[in-house]
């Protein structure tokens, strides 16, 4: 059988705090926000302790602050450049890189 995913799906457009948050009901209508000045420290816990999520999937260049603690839910980074922020990342999250050229 085929799983319907759209409500257990939630997307947040989150920099310093979190801007908004939706069930996602269809990828098509899905808009891409954003533009800097993120700290995953702050929003990363909050959203980890409000929603409680199995797993967070965060699109980022990494040029953030990040959480001195692990999260719950498992954290996967969607490496959006290959830039010396790719060391801060926590070695909990598991990161795949997005940009031209990396590989997995």
């Amino acid at each position: 059988s085929t799983r319907d995913w759209s409500s257990d799906v939630c997307s947040s457009d989150l920099d310093t705090e979190i801007r908004t948050s939706a069930k996602l009901r269809d990828v098509s209508n899905f808009v891409w926000e954003g533009g800097g000045g993120t700290d995953m420290a702050a929003v990363l816990s909050e959203v980890d302790h409000r929603d409680r999520p199995d797993s967070i999937v965060l699109v980022t260049d990494a040029a953030t602050r990040w959480p001195s603690h692990q999260t719950h839910a498992r954290v996967v980074v969607a490496l959006t450049s290959d830039s010396c922020y790719r060391q801060q990342i926590p070695s909990w999250c598991k990161t795949v890189p997005l940009f031209a050229g990396a590989s997995l």
